[in-house]
């Protein structure tokens, strides 16, 4: 089981704009060394740059829930940052198909354009956007325990199967370059699998092998 700063590393590295070639990984897990200097980012679109505003876009919405009380873990309190981290992800998915018909080249450059991804490093800058995301479900679900109303238990599968629908997203795009992306990606879920099958997930659960 991969941990979180393995991943978080990971990452770093598909979202970072070098200037000089990065050595890729033959294997998840696999050290891989940072350039110390920074490019300017590419304008055009890629994966690395949709998951890159992703996760920035994130964190406002997904610490709101990761900080949530018992006074305001209601559906009144929790639709705001639930949708926001819908609106998100749903942007995400929509960029993620506008990127169909696009040489692979261009799907996969890294943030500054420079090199092409391998499935692993795709596997961990999606594995990072999806922890994110249901770390933050998940500690509102630790939060209330038992006593979570039927209404709020909605709302936050609502949030995991949109998730499910960027991931889905993200292994069609990419065709046979992608074609192990979801098989990588399972293990790495490990610390938030949990949550995955709480929430009963069926189509994110089959589609990783869970």
């Amino acid at each position: 089981m991969f941990s979180f700063s393995t991943i978080a590393v990971f990452a770093t590295l598909a979202f970072s704009a070098v200037t000089s070639a990065i050595p890729h990984t033959g294997q998840a897990g696999d050290a891989v060394p940072v350039a110390a200097v920074v490019a300017p980012r590419a304008t055009q679109d890629s994966l690395a740059s949709i998951f890159a505003d992703a996760q920035t876009q994130l964190l406002p919405f997904t610490n709101q829930l990761k900080f949530a009380t018992q006074q305001n873990a209601t559906v009144e309190g929790l639709t705001p940052s639930v949708n926001g981290i819908k609106n998100v992800l749903t942007t995400s998915t929509t960029r993620v198909h506008g990127l169909a018909g696009l040489p692979i080249k261009v799907i996969l450059a890294s943030l500054d354009g420079t090199l092409v991804l391998t499935a692993v490093e795709v596997a961990h800058i999606l594995a990072s956007v999806s922890i994110l995301v249901f770390e933050a479900v998940g500690a509102v679900i630790t939060l209330l325990h038992g006593g979570i109303a039927p209404a709020v238990f909605l709302l936050l599968v609502g949030v995991g199967e949109v998730v499910g629908t960027l991931v889905k997203a993200v292994t069609v795009i990419g065709g046979v370059a992608l074609v192990d992306v979801a098989v990588i990606l399972g293990p790495l879920l490990g610390g938030v699998v949990g949550v995955i099958k709480t929430l009963g997930l069926t189509v994110l659960i089959a589609l990783l092998g869970l």
